[in-house]
């Protein structure tokens, strides 16, 4: 599953929060996110199943619906490792997951780093051994 940058910003709160939230709290943590284009964003990731609604709260005289992910955070990271790393992939998957763990850097260790770059010169040696650029 690809996460556009808006989508992953969503959901990477929600990963945070580790409760179901409202679109005002969402938007609140994630600044580049304003409440009309929210919901485009929660309607592409619920048609993803990467999100869903869970129920509603009370929020003054209104009540607001509230979110909560399908997809862990750690599920998504191994989704899109295994995918950039896979032989058939394409090359955007591997920028992707690059993003995604440079951004993330709970997610990021020494080791991590470690095995990107054996892959990163695996694919170098392979690339330079069949004559491409």
């Amino acid at each position: 599953m690809y996460l556009t940058k808006n989508e992953l910003q969503i959901m990477r709160v929600l990963w945070r929060a580790e409760r179901s939230l409202t679109m005002l709290e969402i938007v609140d943590a994630a600044p580049e996110i304003n409440a009309p284009s929210f919901y485009f964003f929660a309607k592409s990731l619920v048609k993803k199943n990467a999100l869903t609604t869970d129920g509603f709260v009370q929020r003054a005289r209104a009540r607001a619906k509230t979110y909560k992910p399908l997809i862990s955070e750690a599920d998504y990271l191994v989704s899109q490792a295994s995918g950039a790393l896979n032989p058939n992939a394409k090359p955007e998957n591997f920028k992707h997951a690059l993003t995604f763990l440079s951004h993330d850097e709970r997610a990021t260790t020494k080791e991590d780093l470690d095995e990107l770059q054996k892959y990163i010169d695996q694919l170098r040696k392979e690339l330079e051994e069949s004559g491409g650029d």
